[in-house]
């Protein structure tokens, strides 16, 4: 089922995840790092560690995907725990529930309107999609509503792109083809990562929030670069005739060395007001 999307970016963003779902979990699920002298076998595991230490609750993951962090969840949490996921892919939630196991609760929904009753959980969390919802202040307020007094929220946000060699270089291989008039109104606001900017939106409707910045140094050959930026939305805004051209471009602009890119994401906490 399609839900209408509020613009061109989100219905882009819809799109995209319809025929390609699972990609953020395929290339982030995975991804290890070491934050506080601790090493993470993923941003994932970072939620996961924020979730409050209780015998029972309810959670719901916020633009859930593919449902991979509420199946890490469901290993981690008690079972009297439920579990509760919300997407408006419906891609996405096809591959989800080919993989639960029945006991996790999904719905295709929009973050601006959460269909739920207030007070309905115990913490919400936000795997790399905040940054992209329009109306962020609207959500906000949704998850306020929804989580009961005291319950907390934690977001995993994608940072600005590094400016390194192979981001530079895809870059120009993108600049080089030209805009799917599809998708020619579909344009991602800077603004939304500004960490900055977030929390003082978060602080509006929450209490005791923190802010920290993750930087994740990647070291890829020119394939493994490929890899990683072909799957990301900016090469499907443009009309491709010849992929394996674009490829070979990208990957002779490298020449065949190793290089050095850097990851950033920020990760945010907070709790609700109350007790």
């Amino acid at each position: 089922m399609k839900i209408a999307p509020f613009n061109a970016s989100e219905a882009f963003i819809q799109d995209f995840h319809d025929s390609r779902p699972g990609g953020t979990s395929s290339a982030l699920g995975s991804l290890r790092f070491q934050y506080d002298d601790h090493e993470w076998s993923s941003t994932y595991q970072l939620l996961i560690r924020s979730v409050p230490e209780m015998p029972w609750g309810r959670v719901l993951d916020l633009a859930c995907g593919d449902g991979h962090l509420l199946s890490m969840l469901r290993q981690h949490l008690p079972e009297s725990w439920g579990l509760y996921g919300l997407d408006f892919s419906s891609g996405e939630l096809r591959r989800a529930l080919e993989v639960s196991d029945n006991s996790t609760h999904y719905v295709q929904g929009m973050a601006q309107g959460l269909p739920y009753a207030d007070e309905s959980f115990d913490t919400v969390l936000c795997h790399m999609a905040f940054m992209l919802m329009e109306n962020q202040p609207e959500v906000l307020k949704e998850i306020a509503r929804v989580l009961k007094p005291g319950g907390t929220f934690s977001a995993i946000v994608g940072g600005a792109p590094s400016a390194t060699a192979i981001q530079q270089c895809f870059v120009n291989c993108i600049r080089e083809l030209p805009r799917n008039p599809d998708y020619a109104e579909v344009r991602f606001s800077r603004s939304n990562h500004d960490p900055d900017r977030l929390q003082t939106l978060i602080k509006a409707e929450f209490n005791e929030v923190s802010a920290t910045n993750l930087t994740i140094p990647l070291t890829l050959t020119p394939e493994e670069a490929w890899q990683w930026f072909s799957g990301m939305y900016d090469l499907s805004t443009r009309l491709v005739e010849d992929l394996n051209q674009v490829r070979a471009h990208f990957i002779s602009q490298l020449e065949d060395k190793v290089h050095n890119h850097i990851l950033t994401f920020h990760f945010f906490h907070a709790v609700k007001n109350g007790s």
